[in-house]
């Protein structure tokens, strides 16, 4: 989770609290991940982290969605949610394009 082979520099900038439970997310055949807590606690810079993990993964396949039993023209969507639009497209989608 925290090495910059993957991460680069942003590898040290993971709340030592997030690593544990991103680690045992993905180690643990979850398919669900809440965050929640109070301001300022890197509950969506680790979203953004496990969304790159999930991005990097996808891109590994040749062909992810026969891979996943799906017919071969579907698309396959992730969601990233906020309080709004405003804010999921500058915390979020704008992060993560400079990640």
């Amino acid at each position: 989770m925290a090495s910059p082979y993957y991460l680069g520099r942003e590898a040290g900038a993971v709340y030592d609290f997030w690593k544990g439970h991103v680690c045992e997310f993905f180690n643990g055949g979850y398919l669900e991940f809440i965050l929640h807590g109070s301001y300022s606690l890197g509950k969506t810079y680790v979203a953004l982290i496990m969304l790159l993990r999930q991005l990097y993964e996808m891109s590994c396949f040749s062909n992810y969605a026969e891979a996943f039993g799906l017919s071969p023209s579907t698309k396959i969507k992730f969601a990233f949610v906020s309080v709004s639009a405003s804010k999921a497209r500058d915390s979020g989608i704008k992060k993560l394009i400079r990640m």
